[in-house]
């Protein structure tokens, strides 16, 4: 650590430059929640930051900023896989396994309300209009049904 001439420890300039960049990143992290991309050049410039208060030359600390974004990725993409559920179904194919009522039914035309919308269904049943019916698979625009009991 360098001291002035009252013995006060001396902070380089680019700590607070490094500080600067390790903020701005975070703040594009939280513009783009769920992405977790920026938060690991945040940390990179963080450890780049603490490098510079120990007086590391400016390369080495150019060397701990890539080391530690790349240390940010990997740790952050396990974290990741192991807390974050990707299997999340949207549109059509997140109707499976959902619960309707039919609406109308009039020999091979039946249709369901199901999640807000009325749905022309295909089933192997025999329905009839107030029966509850689960949602088994989406095939282009008619969704495959069965009977439940009651919702």
């Amino acid at each position: 650590m360098a001291l002035n001439s009252k013995g006060a420890i001396m902070i380089p300039s680019t700590f607070y430059i490094w500080l600067i960049l390790a903020t701005i990143f975070f703040i594009f992290e939280m513009g783009h929640p769920g992405l977790f991309f920026f938060l690991s050049f945040s940390v990179g410039a963080l450890l780049a930051a603490i490098s510079n208060y120990w007086l590391i030359p400016l390369a080495t600390q150019a060397i701990i900023f890539v080391a530690g974004t790349v240390m940010g990725f990997v740790f952050l993409r396990r974290w990741l896989k192991n807390h974050r559920n990707f299997a999340t179904e949207t549109n059509v194919y997140a109707l499976a396994r959902k619960a309707g009522k039919v609406t109308f039914a009039d020999g091979d035309i039946i249709q369901a309300q199901v999640g807000g919308q009325i749905w022309t269904v295909n089933t192997e049943e025999k329905l009839k209009v107030g029966d509850n019916i689960e949602v088994v698979d989406v095939k282009g625009c008619k969704l495959t049904v069965k009977r439940i009991g009651e919702l």
